[in-house]
């Protein structure tokens, strides 16, 4: 895994990257999260070409100025790919609030998108709400300040496997960092936003949506949701999967992206708006 840091924009924004062959995978995190959470992902995603970045005011990224709108971390995002060279169509995976972030950024850069990929994610604001207790911890940033913190609560935050072995979850929160309270609270306000579900019609890229089927922060239904009004779109439904999912079931995961950034003809295999 290749660190940089990048001023741009106002901020120092910490980027991690890993060369190959293909298209490269822009990967956008979950709130709050720095990229070494993602770590069991990265590792099996193999010999794919990914990046993936620190949001401003989680890891190591700085968070000086105001972002209150997705639409502003969207054009921060197509910044950041120019500044790193990246040019042509590029995939994008958006996990959580980085699935929202990413739908965004494809409806206002087509152009730079040939295949989206969303993970545990919603349309935002309509979404049908999970959990309450769930939510209300998503949205607790002192659950970052330590791996203790991070993996005592994670059955509560995210269901699936970090229900049944903890050990797993608490192995890879050593990786956690807290992220600032300005940063946190950014990125609680962008998601708090009006949402793409009147949008979704217009994401005219094959786009595959993840989904656990016991995440109790988004429900399995907003999956369906997504799948119902993005027209390319494939839903892939993970059994007993929480919302962690690509961590605690990073192989699976990353096997799944790969096979659908990978496929010849994509378009047409979509036409018939599969389930698995």
């Amino acid at each position: 895994m290749n660190f940089s840091y990048l001023d741009m924009a106002g901020e120092r924004i910490r980027v991690a990257s890993h060369g190959g062959d293909g298209v490269p995978l822009v990967i956008c995190n979950e709130i709050g999260a720095n990229i070494e959470l993602l770590t069991p992902l990265l590792d099996a995603l193999g010999d794919t070409p990914w990046m993936v970045f620190d949001a401003p005011g989680a890891g190591e990224s700085t968070a000086h100025r105001a972002r209150l709108r997705m639409g502003a971390y969207a054009r921060l995002l197509a910044r950041l790919v120019d500044t790193l060279g990246y040019t042509g169509e590029l995939d994008y995976m958006g996990i959580g609030w980085g699935g929202l972030l990413v739908q965004c950024y494809v409806l206002d850069q087509p152009q730079r998108v040939r295949r989206l990929v969303l993970a545990g994610t919603s349309a935002g604001q309509v979404m049908l709400p999970g959990r309450f207790k769930s939510l209300i911890q998503l949205g607790w940033r002192g659950r970052f300040r330590s791996a203790d913190d991070f993996a005592r609560t994670a059955h509560r935050t995210y269901g699936g496997l970090s229900r049944y072995e903890p050990d797993r979850v608490r192995a890879n929160a050593v990786r956690v960092k807290m992220p600032s309270r300005r940063g946190y609270s950014m990125q609680l306000a962008a998601a708090a936003g009006p949402g793409s579900v009147f949008s979704l019609h217009r994401i005219n890229r094959p786009t595959m949506i993840l989904a656990g089927d016991d995440d109790p922060i988004v429900p399995m239904v907003n999956a369906r949701i997504l799948q119902a009004l993005i027209p390319q779109s494939r839903l892939v439904r993970l059994a007993g999967a929480g919302h962690l999912f690509p961590v605690t079931r990073a192989a699976e995961t990353a096997r799944a992206v790969q096979n659908f950034c990978r496929r010849k003809n994509i378009r047409d295999e979509l036409a018939a708006k599969d389930f698995v």
